[in-house]
């Protein structure tokens, strides 16, 4: 309860807009579960837990976040699941490891989008089934997505009150051990929980039983095991057991339920307490000590059983050797990423119909000398730790090294002052004339030595009045989001992360009316911003155009969000374009070319390392780094 989680909570916020596969293995399986289920009652999107070879044979990896959780980080499953995971690169990336400078950790390291979580539990090194890993992992996420959504967290919780354990862990023990007791002469058991929360603690249940050897077990839900599973209670009922985790919204179909199993069966009921995810961490906690009752009746040491020779040559097994392609690594990420598709689900002809148009961008985007480089801000050339600082040292390096080789650089973002201090920060002085920004979405413009602009406190546009006023009279809008009004952008910002869809659509609805005047709607990394008639990115090309002073200049454009409506979408519908995270669907324009696992400004550092400058010109090398990883056979 005391542990920062700042990284975790990053990890969190960056998933709660989609979708997530959950992935762990043995007892992490189990905070897995858990782990989906709380992501969506909290968020409303879909949760999915995995084992690591389950996640790596589903195509859902690439439209939704993951998130991995791991005891120790050095299991050859979990570091072979991220591997593969990198290469999928999914919306978001989270790993929560429960030991510090693990294999996993160093895995992560390399890909900067990736958020890795490490914790060194007070508890020190696990047994064989890792109880105190799995308690603090469940304990961290329930904390994690409880910060990032706002909602209540009692910081001083201990776990004898979360069990409501009043006269104490050690009587309250008893109290369970004797509820239980009884079932332990039978050598089956059958385990019965409700839809939500209480499946946790019977999973971790068969986990625990199924590695330790404590014995045979069968957990069902309460109305599945109404669908034949009964039928075990029929023929083996004289030598099994049932264990019935009930929480309060299980009450009355457990009574029910449980009223008509034979007589012949011996039965516990587990009653939870708690609502929620609480609710859920307590039945987890339950079912390990639950486990502990059953291996001390049978005599065995869950958490050091002795391991056969051959499980441990199983443990060890690779099951993540890649097999050779017939088609290179940068080849497929680049149709993949565009068609948001496996090329396993393409047919014949369409997959030489994108190889065919990725080589004839290559060929494009590496033949002419550029006389500017445009880049989007946030997301681009700064991802979200970042967002309010200074750019990363790489990124702010190579901008400065082709800036004194005389490349002129435009900077196109939804924000104002604030973008102007961090580039004044990271860009040295005498350059700051070469750099031109186009603030508010290019709504003003000026160089980076400007101090004048953007302007401050300046009436908004008639346009936009009559959007600001529905805005603030929108209950549903104000409920999920702040915003803020400029002279020809009004930004709304999502309060919590998982409503960005949502607010979307609100805006939209607020918005729509307008369209046909030539209002628009975009969409950033952190907001939906709405823009008033002309008022686009592209005004920046024709202010570095009239700088230049050539008829037809050659400009690269790098922004993240190619596809509409991401706000670098007509920035993006130039010819020469590269996205850094999403491309949009052209098959002439707007490729993403980085590795695998490499994204937003870690991308844009990529390509830059690719402009080769001269005589305030440059060309985009990726041929040459492309033609030589081939003839290496990469």
């Amino acid at each position: 309860m005391r542990e920062d989680i700042a990284e975790l909570v990053r990890a969190i916020k960056a998933s709660c807009a989609t979708g997530l596969i959950c992935i762990g293995s043995g007892g992490s399986y189990s905070a897995a579960l858990l782990a989906s289920w709380i992501h969506q009652e909290y968020t409303g999107q879909l949760g999915l837990p995995a084992t690591p070879l389950q996640a790596a044979r589903t195509a859902a990896v690439r439209n939704c976040a993951t998130l991995i959780l791991s005891a120790g980080g050095r299991n050859p499953d979990v570091l072979g699941v991220l591997k593969h995971i990198l290469k999928q690169e999914p919306r978001a990336l989270g790993v929560i490891c429960l030991a510090k400078g693990s294999p996993l950790a160093d895995l992560c390291a390399d890909y900067r989008f990736v958020h890795c979580a490490e914790f060194a539990p007070p508890a020190g090194k696990d047994g064989f089934v890792a109880t105190n890993s799995l308690l603090a992992i469940i304990v961290l996420l329930w904390r994690a997505y409880a910060e990032v959504l706002g909602l209540p967290v009692q910081r001083d919780l201990t776990l004898q009150q979360l069990l409501a354990a009043k006269s104490g862990i050690e009587k309250w023990s008893a109290e369970l051990a004797k509820s239980c007791g009884h079932l332990w002469a039978r050598p089956y058991l059958v385990v019965l929980h409700g839809a939500a929360a209480t499946q946790a603690g019977a999973v971790d249940l068969e986990s625990k039983f199924s590695e330790a050897a404590i014995g045979p077990i069968q957990i069902t839900d309460y109305r599945n095991f109404a669908h034949g599973r009964h039928h075990w209670l029929d023929k083996k009922g004289d030598e099994t057991g049932l264990l019935a985790f009930i929480s309060e919204e299980d009450v009355d179909l457990a009574k029910k339920t449980l009223a008509l199993v034979p007589r012949n069966v011996p039965v516990a009921r587990v009653q939870i307490e708690n609502s929620g995810p609480l609710g859920g961490i307590e039945a987890t906690i339950k079912s390990l000590f639950i486990a502990g009752f059953a291996a001390a009746a049978r005599g065995i040491d869950a958490g050091r059983p002795k391991v056969a020779n051959f499980g441990r040559r199983i443990y060890h097994l690779n099951a993540w050797s890649s097999k050779r392609e017939a088609i290179t690594t940068d080849e497929r990420l680049a149709i993949e990423r565009k068609v948001s598709r496996p090329l396993r689900n393409l047919n014949q002809p369409e997959l030489e119909y994108w190889r065919s148009e990725y080589r004839k961008f290559v060929g494009a985007i590496t033949t002419p000398q550029f006389h500017a480089l445009v880049l989007d801000y946030d997301g681009t050339l700064c991802d979200e730790r970042y967002r309010f600082g200074n750019l990363p040292k790489g990124v702010a390096s190579l901008l400065n090294e082709l800036l004194k080789k005389g490349v002129l650089i435009g900077i196109a973002t939804g924000r104002g002052k604030s973008v102007r201090k961090a580039l004044q920060e990271s860009i040295e002085q005498p350059l700051w004339s070469r750099v031109v920004i186009a603030y508010y979405n290019g709504s003003e413009i000026a160089s980076l030595d400007d101090e004048q602009v953007p302007q401050q406190n300046c009436t908004i546009s008639p346009a936009l009045q009559p959007l600001d006023e529905e805005i603030r009279a929108s209950r549903v809008l104000n409920a999920l989001a702040d915003h803020e009004c400029k002279k020809n952008q009004i930004s709304v910002v999502a309060k919590n992360p998982s409503n960005a869809e949502k607010i979307y659509k609100v805006v939209c609805d607020l918005v729509s009316s307008k369209f046909a005047s030539g209002v628009s709607c975009v969409r950033s990394s952190h907001s939906v911003d709405i823009l008033a008639p002309g008022i686009t990115k592209l005004a920046l090309l024709d202010n570095l155009k009239a700088r230049l002073e050539i008829e037809f200049p050659h400009f690269l454009c790098i922004g993240d969000l190619g596809s509409w409506p991401g706000n670098d979408y007509l920035l993006l519908s130039t010819p020469y374009s590269l996205s850094s995270h999403e491309p949009s669907s052209a098959p002439d324009r707007c490729w993403n070319l980085a590795p695998a696992g490499i994204r937003n400004a870690q991308a844009t550092e990529f390509f830059l390392h690719l402009a080769k400058a001269s005589k305030g010109m440059f060309r985009f090398q990726y041929g040459h780094v492309f033609a030589a990883k081939r003839r290496k056979g990469a």
